[in-house]
């Protein structure tokens, strides 16, 4: 089997420590619900700053730059697969961002566009 990939977090290497696997696991599972740094340690069998020190020595960010980019990778591919219906807010809301100008900030400095660009180009 190849590397578990995330688009949150990049490629995570079978030699990578098992509570960094544990982590991506459970943020890839869990990343749109209402989820702590706690509950991610707590996943991860460490306490809050044995995460963050993990997380920033193999992936190189926090604990919540990794949930951020996970769920903002959800919510590119949800916009790029989306049907004549779907709204960004609506599949921003269902990946977890309650803060929709926050949200739309970040995919726009993340990807270079706004996520309604992205729709726009699913949905013509």
């Amino acid at each position: 089997m190849g590397a578990l990939h995330t688009e949150g977090a990049g490629p995570i290497r079978p030699d990578m420590p098992a509570s960094v696997r544990r982590t991506v696991r459970f943020v890839d599972q869990h990343g749109h619900e209402s989820i702590s740094v706690g509950d991610m340690a707590d996943a991860a069998h460490l306490s809050v700053r044995g995460l963050q020190a993990l997380l920033r020595r193999h992936l190189d960010l926090t604990p919540l730059e990794l949930l951020r980019r996970t769920r903002l990778a959800r919510v590119r591919d949800d916009l790029e697969h989306a049907g004549p219906g779907d709204t960004v807010g609506a599949i921003a809301s269902v990946r977890g961002f309650a803060h929709l100008g926050r949200f739309a900030a970040d995919y726009r400095a993340t990807y270079g566009e706004k996520p309604s660009a992205t729709l726009r180009r699913a949905t013509a």
